[in-house]
């Protein structure tokens, strides 16, 4: 009986011990903030020196090619000697993509032109410049401004259809671009009562000619 008495009190004792523990264990758990996944970088908008400020939220950046980087490129101005125009609708490209910061939306809007053709598909604007004696085919976006009188577009009677879009967000394509060629071809085969087993974006539907942004680029 003494034997049983103590070992009872030996197992009272340990678990006593083990509870303690637990219990010390637990509140410096829930003392513990959760730890935020990264979503984002911090990037500041400058006149000087673009992107010099800009800090990675961790994750891994290719080498040599960093966010900071591209951003840089994405706030740079142009001008004809660094390819910009003959058309075009802001010097760069965070003059319509900077809300709240580089590469969001803004209340910029662009113009889209083009009408139907007999079968009442969309067909993109014929644009004329140069006074009729050159031609812009398949333009459904109609730029702004140009670096000469003789580049300026305008819309002829005949293209209808015309709307406003606003600049779009473009903070998170990236995540878009990442996604394997391969994966929205299996979703397209297995919606096929709404994709006809089609891509959108893929002209003839191979993955050579996806374009991962063509919704973007669309009227």
């Amino acid at each position: 009986m003494k034997n049983s008495s103590r070992c009872e009190l030996i197992s009272t004792k340990a678990a006593v011990l083990l509870l303690g523990a637990l219990a010390i264990v637990l509140a410096g758990v829930a003392q513990q903030a959760p730890t935020e996944a990264p979503t984002g970088f911090d990037t500041p908008t400058l006149a000087q020196n673009p992107g010099s400020q800009s800090v990675s939220n961790g994750i891994a950046e290719p080498s040599g090619d960093t966010y900071a980087l591209d951003q840089s490129k994405f706030e740079q101005d142009h001008d004809a000697s660094t390819s910009l125009g003959p058309v075009f609708n802001a010097r760069a490209c965070a003059d319509c993509h900077q809300n709240p910061a580089s590469g969001g939306s803004s209340q910029f809007t662009e113009i889209r032109a083009g009408h139907l053709d007999e079968n009442g598909n969309f067909v993109a604007a014929t644009i004329p410049i140069n006074d009729g004696a050159n031609i812009i085919a398949n333009r459904s976006i109609i730029n702004d401004r140009a670096l000469i009188p003789e580049a300026q577009e305008h819309i002829p009677d005949t293209e209808k259809i015309r709307a406003l879009r606003a600049a779009l967000n473009t903070l998170g394509d990236g995540f878009v671009e990442a996604i394997d060629d391969k994966t929205l071809q299996a979703i397209a085969q297995h919606q096929m009562d709404v994709t006809e087993g089609k891509i959108h974006g893929a002209g003839d539907n191979s993955l050579a000619s996806l374009d991962k942004f063509a919704s973007l680029k669309s009227p």
